[in-house]
């Protein structure tokens, strides 16, 4: 099953014990869609340089229970079948707004 950029979903922590959420910011043309899915992580913990998202303003299907913060230099990939379920879906906005940051991570840097 493939899930559309801008999904959050759960799944096992990566890093240590537990489920955490992720924020799936490929998109179709990514290949092997159907298999993975390229990530972001996703935490309630605020830091410098995350993306806010708001329940009550950047949810437009599913929900979240707490306003979450998306780490955009924390890209990983994630295989379809360790997604243990899909829990919201971000505004097409916010979707643009985490895309735009994460690009800053990997744009090449001028010498």
């Amino acid at each position: 099953m493939g899930y559309p950029q801008g999904s959050v979903v759960l799944a096992d922590d990566l890093y240590k014990d537990g489920m955490r959420p992720y924020f799936i910011i490929s998109n179709e043309d990514r290949p092997f869609r159907h298999d993975a899915v390229t990530i972001v992580v996703m935490s309630t913990n605020n830091q410098s340089y995350s993306v806010e998202v708001q329940p009550d303003r950047d949810i437009v299907e599913g929900r979240l229970n707490k306003t979450s913060y998306v780490k955009p230099w924390a890209l990983n990939t994630l295989r379809i079948d360790d997604i243990i379920r899909r829990v919201a879906q971000v505004s097409q906005d916010k979707v643009s707004d985490i895309f735009r940051e994460s690009e800053r991570y990997l744009t090449p840097i001028n010498s």
